[in-house]
């Protein structure tokens, strides 16, 4: 299961990170809008914007999508801004120009930063802060008509804007001939349509470009909608007949039934006579009602339609033009629409949609539902709530107290207890039927069901029921909610008589709000026992603290929250009980996730401090819980193991009391009850035996740790413990990594109570290397025979099979993972303290042996290169070597600072942080900055490597940081090679200006050195050459080599690449080539040998071969020459070519 946790983590993050970036959108808006201003003080806008500087200012607006309200108080500045700047623009006249690849225009930016800022506030609050004046109505219409028509240099989201702009200049309260320039002559009108003659200028230009923007598939759809009602209902639009031009226009093209017609026709169509029945009053729109009646039923029932009904948009606006027809109808009679078959037609439609497979239809028919049964008379309106109540009393099936909602669909549960929620909201709930709504509602609650693939599709359901309760609270008196009779309501988890409605409502909120898997639920329930505890004072007990401790912003976090949740019960005694039968249930010890069951396990450990004999309490609980639990319930059995782990060490912390022993009997007496006596349960795969055998872990060494405060046990305890050992023995057998990470916590404790140890370690040793051998099986036992070993040392057990036989899993054949574990074992070895320092030192020494074979591993498979986990590991454990001083002869400290020391340098950043972290354990005043991922990635980092070059006489140092140097300078990262190169050459030219040639000709000489000691390895020799192939066009690095030198180094990269077939490195050394055809001394062999490479098998190298050559000598031949011919025909070609 993710974890919701993250999105309210990310909230805190925007909060804190708000005040910068809204600071950086005044900056940047500034930029991007506005010229600098002339002399006369007056800004202008710019014609242009990057798409660079565009694509910065929304990604620091998009962010508050997450927290709107926190750009309220600088939004009416931020728009200002934007509708300023495109009115200038219209005023400049700029020219529509199509957007290029590097900028756009100003129209079509402010367009998309409005259109983001509706999109993240809302259109009606962007739109109310635009400018209204009258006399911009004509300009904005011309901008409207030449978006429209070069769609090419314009966007959607300009155009969506304009119609917006338009539709508020729209209820200008004059008529719209007054501010027409002049009746146009119809010339743009779409076939079919019929405009009244007198219509004036600007509605008559306006009609036919928003109906075309109505069949748009972006959202310039809904703004067509909205501005074209608007336009059809001003009462001097009306009073031309233009209203029923368009409705005959729009229901005529809907009619249509032409094979091309598109699904957003359709949609625009319904979206406009949606609106307009949502808009217009029985005197406006009265005599077009039935006609868009006749649509209704058209779309509900023609089966010509069927597949327009499959679009759940289409659902949606059905159901919202069904809605306000049905209220016309509640109101006054409409000539040929029967009101009673209407509305039942309507009813029943709602019903049925309630259990919609998309949710926004489910959310329009609940809404939708409600508002109809608000207006219909009492019996009807009765008979409807008597339907609803009902539905959410279907398929819930009762075992006395115990509910079962399996067979429940949870959509139509979702759709009926949001309708439930609207109708509390509206207070049409009579009081008579608040004990059957309440008990609904906590049924919904607590709802979840899980699908095939174990996703929870429960979530809304709690979610809607919180709106329920919160408007529970706030329509409903203190008195009316006090006179519910609590015992009648069986979906509470703990009910007494002497509980109000308002108290059990409360324990309810507590537990959704702390343990509910989903972030929205837990807040929602927060708001609500927030309205529940503020509207009714005085009801609730301790009811200001509670409130502050189960905060809205407390509960963002399920962890943090669960921990509120024990705090509550510290308030009153009421609430204990609840929370602790919540955290036994399916939000927490039987949550799916295996984090969200320790965060319930830790938080039931502090419910066992809150009150002397609590944790006694609790055992008893969880050990009634998991006897006779069914062996698939795995997950569960896991909680409950989990949390006994957690309760028993928190109480050994303090003090085991004597009704803890009691209930610990219980538990040593029935062993078998709690962990499985199968082995499948720690076997087969659909047991999931990793999490059964982390839980065996923590629970024995619980115990074991438990039982440590007493030296006598009797003769049940101990075959308790016997049978909870052999059941820990066979869990640390387990190769995964959630059981690893609890070997080295758990094992410690267990070990005393282990009869014989060192047969016991022999016994692990004949088991993984008889099944693992060289795989990576038994992956726990490797890394306990780490954590034995000490404890052998300190009672004079003979231990030294177990240091040989990590050692030997070091190196090859053992597979990568196994070679990891076994260095993490020696690595617990390390850290181990032991009695005998003369026989630590020894092991410790014998250790080293197996971190250098691990510091040099270098293994590369189709993973890449997966050697790193080792030489990583290896670097760790180097770092507590030299923390812990271990004493080692001259020459291995020598040959392990020298490794160390490459793999500072090496390509990969993670090793280079590995490696820089052990230096500094070695030399906490080393002139190496910190060890961090950003850190060694930086030109100073490198540069003060290469500082150490010539102030170590060593030249196994010295070879190890131009080996490791090279790989990252030739074969990095883009960043790194950029960096080290850089450096490189910065500290070549400064020891050229100070030392001369003499240091750069030792330089040289290890470089030549160490690739005639890896010709084969191309490893080490291809960034040798790359970082060669660089340095060529230093001027002084080839300057200081005379005669042979050159001669052999000449020699040294023909060797690197003689019969190779690794055609980087032969690229690599051409480019070497390029550079040495430039020393006098050896140009003729050079070009001969680049001559003869215009004949090798590879194409590629051919060509790179002609380039090179051709850079040195420029030649028509060589240059107008095909080289990836076959070889044969080249023949005649390279011998004929002078060179």
């Amino acid at each position: 299961m993710q974890d919701i946790d993250a999105d309210a983590d990310a909230d805190l993050k925007l909060t804190r990170a708000s005040g910068e970036l809204i600071e950086s959108i005044y900056e940047l808006l500034e930029v991007i809008l506005w010229k600098r201003a002339g002399p006369d003080g007056e800004k202008k806008v710019h014609r242009y914007v990057k798409h660079i500087d565009l694509g910065r200012l929304l990604q620091r607006i998009e962010p508050f999508q997450a927290d709107p309200q926190l750009l309220d108080p600088h939004l009416s500045f931020f728009v200002t801004e934007l509708w300023t700047a495109y009115l200038k623009c219209l005023a400049a006249r700029y020219q529509i120009t199509p957007t290029q690849t590097w900028k756009t225009t100003i129209s079509i930016v402010i367009g998309k930063v409005l259109y983001t800022l509706c999109k993240i506030r809302g259109e009606k609050v962007i739109v109310g802060i635009l400018n209204n004046e009258p006399k911009h109505l004509e300009p904005l219409v011309l901008a409207l008509e030449k978006a429209s028509a070069n769609r090419s240099a314009s966007s959607w989201e300009e155009r969506y804007v304009l119609l917006l702009w338009l539709a508020l200049l729209l209820l200008a309260p004059f008529d719209l001939a007054s501010i027409s320039t002049a009746d146009e002559e119809t010339k743009s009108l779409l076939p079919g349509l019929e405009l009244p003659l007198n219509v004036p200028g600007i509605p008559r230009r306006l009609v036919p470009v928003v109906l075309n923007h109505l069949y748009s598939p972006t959202k310039e759809q809904n703004a067509a909608a909205t501005m074209l009602v608007r336009l059809c209902l001003r009462p001097d639009m009306l009073k031309l007949g233009l209203l029923d031009s368009i409705v005959k226009y729009v229901i005529q093209i809907f009619q249509r039934k032409a094979a091309g017609k598109t699904l957003y026709e359709s949609l625009g169509n319904l979206q406009f006579l949606s609106r307009l029945l949502a808009s217009g009053n029985i005197k406006e729109i009265g005599h077009v009602i039935p006609q868009i009646h006749e649509v209704i039923q058209a779309v509900m029932l023609d089966e010509s339609l069927e597949t327009l009904r499959l679009s759940a948009v289409v659902r949606k606006l059905v159901i919202k033009m069904t809605r306000h027809l049905a209220i016309k109808l509640l109101s006054t009679e409409i000539d040929n629409v029967d009101p009673e078959s209407t509305l039942e037609e309507a009813i029943g439609f709602f019903l049925s949609s309630l259990g919609d497979n998309d949710t926004p239809v489910r959310m329009a028919a609940s809404k939708s539902l409600s508002q109809v049964t608000m207006q219909l008379d009492p019996d009807t309106g009765a008979d409807v709530l008597e339907a609803i109540l009902g539905g959410l009393s279907e398929d819930v099936l009762w075992d006395n107290d115990q509910r079962n909602m399996a067979a429940v669909d949870p959509l139509r549960w979702h759709g009926l207890t949001l309708t439930l929620s609207h109708l509390l909201f509206r207070r049409a709930l009579p009081v008579t039927k608040l004990p059957e709504t309440l008990n609904a509602l906590l049924l919904a609650l607590t709802f979840e069901q899980r699908s095939a693939t174990g996703t929870s599709i429960g979530t809304n359901v709690r979610d809607a029921a919180n709106f329920g309760v919160w408007s529970l609270a706030r329509r409903y008196t203190t008195l009316e909610l006090e006179a519910i009779d609590t015992s009648t309501i069986r979906a509470a988890a703990t009910t007494s008589s002497q509980q109000s409605a308002i108290h059990l409502l409360a324990i309810e909120l507590i537990q959704s709000a702390c343990l509910d898997p989903a972030g929205n639920v837990r807040r929602g329930s927060s708001a609500a026992l927030q309205e529940l505890i503020g509207r009714h004072q005085g009801s609730v007990p301790e009811g200001i603290a509670l409130v502050q401790i189960v905060d809205y912003h407390g509960v963002s976090l399920r962890g943090p929250a669960m921990k509120r949740a024990v705090q509550a019960t510290t308030l009153h005694k009421s609430y204990w009980t609840p929370v602790f039968e919540a955290f036994r249930g399916w939000r927490g010890l039987g949550a799916p996730d295996m984090i969200s069951r320790a965060h319930a396990a830790e938080s039931i450990s502090c419910l066992g401090a809150a009150d002397k004999g609590a944790s006694a309490v609790i055992l008893n609980c969880l050990l009634e819980d998991i006897q006779g639990l069914p062996k698939q319930k795995v997950e569960d059995r896991h909680g409950i193991l989990v949390a006994m782990s957690s309760l028993l060490n928190a109480s050994v912390t303090k003090h085991v009391d004597a009704d803890l022993w009691q209930a610990l009997g219980g538990v040593m007496s029935t062993p078998k009850d709690i962990l499985p006596e199968d082995a499948e349960a720690y076997r087969v795969i659909t047991r999931r035996p990793e999490i059964t055998a982390g839980a065996t872990l923590q629970l024995v060494a619980a115990l074991c740790n438990t039982f440590s405060q007493r030296k006598d046990y009797s003769e049940t305890e101990k075959e308790g413990l016997e049978y909870f050992l052999d059941k820990f023995e066979r869990s640390i057998r387990r190769s995964d990594a959630s059981v690893l990470e609890l070997i080295p916590q758990t094992l410690p404790l267990v070990i005393p109570y282990i009869q014989d140890l060192e047969a016991t370690t022999k016994d692990w040793i004949s088991a993984f290397t008889l099944e693992a051998g060289p795989g990576n099986r038994m992956a726990g036992l490797v890394l306990a025979l780490g954590i034995a070993q000490p404890h052998m040392t300190n009672q004079k057990l003979d231990d030294s099979h177990i240091v040989s036989t990590l050692i030997s899993r070091c190196s090859p054949p053992v597979e990568v993972e196994g070679r990891v574990l076994a260095l993490k074992s020696l690595h617990q070895i390390l850290l181990s303290p032991c009695s005998d320092s003369e026989t630590y030192t020894k092991t410790a020494q014998n250790i080293t042996d197996a971190v250098l074979i691990g510091l040099n591993d270098t293994t590369v498979d189709e993973r890449g290169d997966v050697g790193s986990l080792v030489r990583i590991q290896a670097l760790d454990m180097v770092e507590d070597i030299w923390r812990l001083h271990v004493p080692f002869p001259a020459d291995t400290d020598e040959t392990l600072y020298s490794i160390v020391l490459r793999l500072s340098l090496e390509k990969l950043d993670r090793v280079r942080v590995g490696a820089s972290k052990a230096l500094k354990a070695r030399d906490p005043d080393n002139s190496l900055p910190n060890a961090s991922a950003e850190d060694v990635d930086t030109l100073p980092y490198f540069a003060a490597t290469l500082g150490q070059f010539y102030s170590s006489p060593s030249v196994k140092i010295q070879r190890a940081i131009l080996e490791g140097y090279c790989s990252t300078a030739g074969m990095g990262s883009d960043v790194a090679i950029q960096l080290s190169r850089e450096a490189l050459s910065n500290w070549l030219t400064q020891v050229n200006l100070n030392k001369g040639a003499d240091r750069i000709f030792s330089f040289l000489t290890v470089w030549m050195d160490v690739l005639q000691e890896n010709l084969k390895n191309d490893r080490v020799s291809l960034p040798l050459l790359e970082t060669l192939a660089f340095l060529g066009d230093f001027g002084a690095l080839f300057a200081v080599l005379i005669g042979d030198r050159f001669i052999n180094l000449l020699s040294l990269v023909q060797k690197s690449h003689f019969k190779t077939s690794n055609i980087p490195k032969i690229l690599a050394a051409l480019e070497v080539y390029r550079a040495l055809a430039e020393v006098e001394q050896i140009q003729d062999p050079v070009r001969s040998k680049i001559k003869n490479m215009l004949l090798h098998p590879f194409p590629k190298v051919r060509s790179t071969a002609a380039e090179t050559l051709h850079i040195i000598r420029p030649s028509a031949a060589l240059k107008d020459q095909d080289w990836s011919q076959p070889v044969a025909q080249l023949k005649k070609v390279v011998s004929g070519l002078e060179i």
